[in-house]
């Protein structure tokens, strides 16, 4: 299967909350390709901020940028969440990892 290498930024709570999951649970890469595949922004808040869109948060701290590398299938699937939200792929990534990491821990605070 092809990969492809990405670099990412998260969310300073996201990136604490999954290295945590994965020291425990294993590869990085492997959760954030669950998390695109899983993800459902059906309703998600969509504004517009300084011209550009976002998910309706508060600007939150990022923490520096990683390298991943995820599954082609993976890589798709975020494009399309991409173009269907018109958010930026590292917003797309980390809503998506939020939504999953809720799912898979409802009493995590959320990031």
């Amino acid at each position: 299967m092809t990969r492809i290498k990405t670099t990412i930024r998260l969310l300073v709570g996201v990136n604490e909350t999954l290295r945590e999951r994965v020291r425990m649970h294993g590869d990085m890469a492997s959760i954030i390709e669950l998390a695109i595949h899983q993800a459902d922004f059906t309703g998600m808040n969509i504004r517009q901020r300084r011209g550009r869109r976002h998910a309706g948060l508060e600007p939150l701290p990022w923490s520096a940028p990683t390298t991943v590398s995820i599954g082609e299938q993976a890589w798709q699937r975020l494009n399309v969440l991409t173009q269907e939200t018109g958010l930026p792929r590292n917003t797309v990534i980390n809503q998506a990892l939020r939504l999953y990491l809720a799912s898979t821990d409802p009493g995590q605070p959320d990031h």
